[in-house]
This record gives structure tokens, sequence and C-alpha cells, in this order.
């Protein structure tokens, strides 16, 4: 059976959802998007790599906690380049909720690092680190298989 794909969807990173995110993986950003508030996201397609000549995309990720307990999760990689997962957001059940880890400057590990990151699981610190956020979609370029554990210290 031949199956023939549409066009890709476009859509923007602030509306992206998990609805999105399920039909495709992997989403770049399209146009000027340094230049862009809101960068605009294409899909790509769901059964194959993420090409070698995507720069920015936008990924389905899965993050387990310490505990085992399982999220949906978001990341930036680079298609064209070894990066990736950075820029890291998990689902609470009502919100994505960013984590920034060290070296960030203490004022924004306050409102986004790994106690308050926990504070909106309702976790413990060791409950949740060391966090593994698996990205899903593979990528032409290697590593094609692509994941960070987060640690974190108390404090």
């Amino acid at each position: 059976m031949l199956v023939v794909a549409g066009p890709p969807h476009v859509t923007t990173l602030s509306s992206l959802t998990y609805e999105d995110l399920r039909r495709s993986p992997a989403w770049r950003a399209i146009g000027d998007y340094t230049e862009e508030v809101d960068a605009r996201l294409e899909s790509l397609p769901a059964e194959e790599d993420v090409p070698a000549a995507v720069e920015e995309v936008w990924c389905l990720c899965r993050a387990v906690f310490a505990d085992g307990s399982e999220h949906l999760a978001t990341a930036m990689c680079r298609g064209d380049a070894a990066i990736g997962p950075l820029l890291c957001s998990v689902w609470n059940g009502v919100e994505d909720v960013a984590i920034i880890v060290p070296p960030a400057p203490p004022f924004v590990l306050e409102e986004q690092g790994p106690s308050a990151f926990c504070a909106r699981f309702s976790k413990a610190l060791a409950q949740v680190f060391p966090l593994t956020i698996e990205v899903l979609p593979t990528f032409e370029t290697a590593p094609r298989r692509r994941a960070a554990v987060l640690l974190a210290e108390p404090g």
C-alpha cells in the first residue's frame, strides 16, 4: 500500500502541543528563527530520521525521574550536529516545566533550577534526579539516538 504524505504542518513553538508531537515527533525551525520571538516550526516525517541538513529541531522526549516515573517532554536538538537534548521542558500534567541547570546564574536557578523544577512536580530532589531525557526521534547525524542525564545536588 502506497501512502502519500501531505504537506508538512506549520505551527509556532508556543503553540506546539503533545498531540502535534505524537503525530510528528520532530519539528524543525523554519524561516529566520534566530530573529523571531516565536519560532515557526515545520513537521518532519515521523517515519524518517531527522536529516543532517536540519539545524534547530524540537523533539518529543521521554523524561524518566529517579523514582522511575515517566513524563512527556520536549527538547531542542541540532540535526546538523551532535548537539542535544538542550532546552528541556517536562510535562507535569498541567504545564511544561523548564529545567535549567548550573552554570546558570543563581537568580535563574532560583526560578527554574532543580529545586524549583521538583516543586512543580511535588517531588523531592532525590525522587527526580538523576533525571534522564531521552529524545524519541532518531537522527541521520550521529549519535542517532540522543539522551542526557541531569544531576542535581542539594543546596
